[in-house]
């Protein structure tokens, strides 16, 4: 019962996400690859599951997969080019993982690669770049 509880749990968490209008944008990445490493590993372990458990986590790890993608090494950062069901974007969008950067409670961008985090600090750096240039023009 308690297995089935935490399944749960996830879908909960997968529902605000999807439709949750006034989360902070920098937690999304953490939250994404915290139910990915749960799906995960139900899956990996799914002896220890009953036949209906371990179905369900299969189920939503496929279901999670085509909404936000693999989360596979070095794919994160460029996986929202992805389009997925019905031509949405997957994926975590770049801006997020921008902000998620930026916000020293979530700036060790755990659950990204070294690859990709370097390309979101080189992301930052070319708008920073972009952006003195537009205040230069200005003045």
């Amino acid at each position: 019962m308690r297995k089935e509880i935490e399944v749960i749990m996830l879908m909960v968490a997968q529902r605000i996400l999807e439709g949750e209008k006034y989360v902070t944008i920098s937690i999304v990445l953490i939250i994404i690859t915290t139910i990915r490493s749960r799906l995960m590993i139900r899956n990996v372990i799914g002896k220890a599951f009953s036949q209906h458990q371990f179905g369900l986590a299969t189920a939503l790890l496929e279901d999670f997969n085509i909404r936000w993608g693999s989360g596979i090494d070095d794919s994160v950062f460029n996986e929202h080019l992805t389009l997925g069901t019905r031509n949405r974007p997957k994926g975590i969008p770049r801006l997020t993982l921008l902000a998620t950067f930026v916000d020293p409670r979530t700036k060790s961008m755990k659950g990204l690669g070294n690859i990709e985090i370097a390309q979101v600090r080189q992301a930052i750096k070319s708008m920073a770049v972009e952006d003195s240039k537009l205040v230069l023009q200005c003045h």
